[in-house]
C-alpha cells in the first residue's frame, strides 16, 4: 500500500526541451534554473516535509536515432535522481513530460502509430531500466496529452469530433503503455502506473 502524501515537483530540469546552443546534453539540465539537481537540494525537501516527488523528464531531445533510443548518459542521469530520491525515504512519480509533438506523440488519428511507436520505445527502455525498482516508484504515462495548436487545446470540448477522437487516441496510447510497463517483468507487474485523460483535465 503506497503512502503518498505531501508532494513537490521538480521542474524546469530534467524536462527542458530548449537547451539553446549547449552542446552537452548533461548540461541542459541547469539550462532554465541555473543549477542541476543536487543530493543536498533532495534531502531538503524530505527534511521539509514531503514524501513524494514529481519528476517530470523530456525525451525527445536526448534520443539518439529514429527508432526513439534514449541516450546512455540521459538514462543514467534520470536513473541517479530517481535513486537519490527513494533512497532519502520519498516516492518518485516518473514522466513522458514536453514530448507533446507533432515530431513524437502527438494523440491524433493521423499521427497514431508513430504516438504508439514513440511511447513504447520509451517506456520500454525506462521499465527495463527500472524494473527492480519497487513501489516507491511510480510511472505516469503522459503530462496533459491534448492537440497542441488546436482551438481546444486546452478545452476539453466533447462536442468537438477533434476531442473525441483525441480521447479515443489518448485511450488507445496509455493502454499501449500498460501493456508495455507489463511485459517488461521484475516489479513492473505490479507498479502504480498513472493514466491521464485529455489534458489531464478533471473533466
Amino acid at each position: 500500500m503506497l503512502d503518498l502524501r505531501n508532494g513537490v515537483n521538480i521542474g524546469d530540469a530534467l524536462d527542458v526541451f530548449d537547451c539553446g546552443d549547449i552542446s552537452d546534453e548533461l548540461d541542459c539540465e541547469a539550462a532554465w534554473t541555473g543549477s542541476k539537481i543536487s543530493e543536498q537540494y533532495i534531502k531538503a525537501i524530505c527534511d521539509a516535509g514531503f514524501n513524494t516527488v514529481r519528476l517530470p523528464v523530456s525525451w525527445h531531445n536526448h534520443l539518439t536515432d529514429a527508432n526513439y533510443t534514449i541516450s546512455k548518459r540521459w538514462l543514467d542521469r534520470v536513473e541517479e535522481i530517481v535513486s537519490c530520491i527513494i533512497k532519502n525515504g520519498m516516492y518518485v512519480i516518473l514522466n513522458i513530460h514536453h514530448d507533446n509533438n507533432s515530431g513524437f506523440l502527438y494523440p491524433s488519428a493521423e499521427k497514431m502509430e508513430q504516438s504508439i511507436s514513440f511511447i513504447c520505445s520509451i517506456w520500454k527502455q525506462i521499465a527495463e531500466r527500472f524494473k527492480d525498482y519497487d513501489e516507491h516508484l511510480i510511472f505516469n504515462s503522459m503530462n496533459e496529452p491534448r492537440l497542441v495548436g488546436h482551438e481546444c487545446e486546452w478545452n476539453v470540448d466533447l462536442d468537438n469530433p477533434d476531442v473525441r477522437k483525441s480521447i479515443a487516441c489518448i485511450n488507445r496510447l496509455n493502454q499501449e503503455f500498460v501493456n508495455t510497463v507489463r511485459l517488461c517483468g521484475g516489479c513492473n507487474k505490479t507498479r502504480y502506473l498513472l493514466c491521464p485523460g485529455y489534458d489531464a483535465s478533471a473533466e
